[in-house]
């Protein structure tokens, strides 16, 4: 409801220093709620970080998360890239060092589309992590308060 106008001096001042009052509390909900949300996008962007990449996603023998993962017939899956440099060199698997039986690649596609779900989700955590918090913030805190 609409608030009357002072109709003195002082109604005026004791008016703005409540006011003052509510968005003092309104500015120290949204800091926290700020610091909050850092937080937590800090700990959701390091679940994500390099060195959490589930270890079935890194190729054996660059390290680096493969981008188009092959088996070979030892059933062991490996960068296609890097395993065709070894093929060229080497009739053996790099893992086992035992004799592979031919040197057909076969695409992994429950890997790949496993690597391919797993950076989609990274990108949401960056992009969730990387907006405007304080006005997303806002935006929340206002809507609660016109809510109760």
């Amino acid at each position: 409801p609409p608030q009357q106008a002072p109709s003195t001096d002082r109604e005026l001042a004791a008016m703005l220093a409540d006011r003052n009052k509510q968005l003092q509390t309104e500015l120290a909900e949204l800091r926290q709620a700020h610091a909050t949300a850092q937080q937590t996008g800090a700990e959701l962007t390091e679940l994500f970080a390099e060195e959490n990449i589930p270890s079935e996603f890194l190729c054996p023998i660059t390290t680096d998360l493969m981008r188009e993962p092959v088996v070979t017939a030892d059933g062991h899956t490996y960068e296609r890239e890097a395993i065709q440099q070894w093929l060229l060199t080497s009739q053996k698997s790099p893992l086992t060092g035992a004799r592979l039986l031919h040197t057909s690649l076969t695409p992994n596609q429950a890997i790949a589309i496993a690597i391919r779900d797993w950076r989609r989700s990274a990108e949401q955590v960056h992009r969730l992590h990387s907006r405007s918090a304080p006005d997303h913030l806002r935006r929340q805190v206002l809507a609660s308060r016109r809510a109760s």
